[in-house]
């Protein structure tokens, strides 16, 4: 079962263009205007807050305000109306991206959000939206094991300073009390720390294992090199190493010339 939008687009004749995108979705190119934001707000009947013993939840939630709790959780996150416009934007991915909440909100294209070059995608919340509960069949994505239909993918993205960062994020769809799809919540994550810590220490362990091969067949001179992108990540620890192999190797050639 395809989604509707994916249909739409083999109407139109944009499936034959598959070219990867920085979020593994799919460029989208200009045809047919995509549905903008909508200024009329449609009559909705607000979600009832179920209270608990104890506990004043609804008192909270309303003090506190959605945008509050929202920028609280300091994750990367959006979530996408039912066509599929911005309908909140914290203040975390605003950190990311460069792009304000007032900027995003209303917004009917939010990959344009994610990159400088204002290219427009489907994001991993679009695909969701258009199969909620098929896109890991419709559009190849990871399914995660939860009890809540939710997805998962990887990929890179440039920030707003030019940096590229390793993302996950998850896509999960929202429903009403009715079963009825009402938009879908996509949290960002940044790893590109544990990306660069873990490339940096293949890095120094190919370094001396590199340096220690060459000792070992007969060249003393041989001396591992602690490269920046390692100094710029890893901790003292792990670099001491370096000076531990290169210590040991003029210890060798020492007693190899005093031997000769």
């Amino acid at each position: 079962m395809t989604g509707v939008r994916g249909l739409l687009r083999r109407v139109l004749g944009r499936e034959g263009d598959s070219r990867s995108v920085p979020d593994g979705g799919v460029v989208v190119e200009d045809g047919v205007d995509a549905a903008g934001p909508t200024d009329g707000d449609e009559d909705r009947e607000a979600h009832a807050v179920t209270e608990a013993a104890g506990v004043d939840r609804a008192g909270t939630l309303a003090a506190a305000g959605f945008e509050q709790v929202f920028d609280a959780t300091s994750i990367p996150t959006f979530i996408l109306d039912a066509e599929g416009n911005v309908a909140e934007w914290n203040e975390s991915i605003a950190s990311l991206t460069g792009v304000d909440r007032d900027d995003a909100v209303g917004h009917g294209h939010v990959s344009e959000l994610f990159y400088p070059d204002g290219r427009r995608a489907d994001t991993l919340a679009d695909k969701v939206l258009d199969a909620p509960e098929t896109a890991d069949e419709v559009y190849d994505v990871e399914r995660c094991d939860s009890a809540t239909t939710r997805y998962r993918d990887t990929s890179t993205m440039v920030d707003r300073h030019g940096d590229t960062k390793h993302i996950d994020f998850t896509a999960t769809p929202m429903y009403d009390d009715d079963g009825e799809l009402v938009g879908v919540t996509e949290v960002v994550i940044d790893r590109t720390e544990d990306v660069n810590e873990r490339d940096a220490t293949a890095r120094l362990v190919s370094e001396i294992r590199e340096t220690a091969e060459e000792i070992g067949e007969g060249n003393l001179d041989a001396r591992a090199v602690c490269h920046d992108e390692c100094e710029a990540v890893l901790n003292d620890d792990l670099l001491r190493v370096v000076g531990v192999v290169n210590q040991m190797a003029e210890n060798l050639d020492k007693l190899s010339s005093g031997v000769h």
